[in-house]
């Protein structure tokens, strides 16, 4: 039953570690947005143009490589900042 009310329900916020990975764009594309949706994708490349359509306009990418220490620590405040 969670799982289908959460198939209903639209996000609001979504923020996507490895989101610019095929897996991860994939998974984005299957998630509930609007256009009123507000996403942080964070991953080692910029996904290209192409692979954003559809998406919507409320779009953030932040280039982290989670393989660093620096860039995990980074990683908590980006989504600190995000969700204040």
């Amino acid at each position: 039953m969670l799982i289908r009310s959460i198939n209903v329900m639209k996000l609001k916020s979504v923020v996507l570690v490895g989101g610019t990975s095929e897996i991860g764009l994939s998974i984005l594309s299957a998630l509930n947005l609007d256009c009123k949706s507000e996403i942080i994708l964070i991953g080692r490349a910029m996904p290209h143009a192409n692979e954003l359509i559809g998406l919507p306009k409320n779009l953030q990418f932040v280039r982290l490589d989670l393989e660093s220490e620096e860039d995990f620590k980074k990683l908590k405040l980006t989504i600190n900042g995000f969700f204040l």
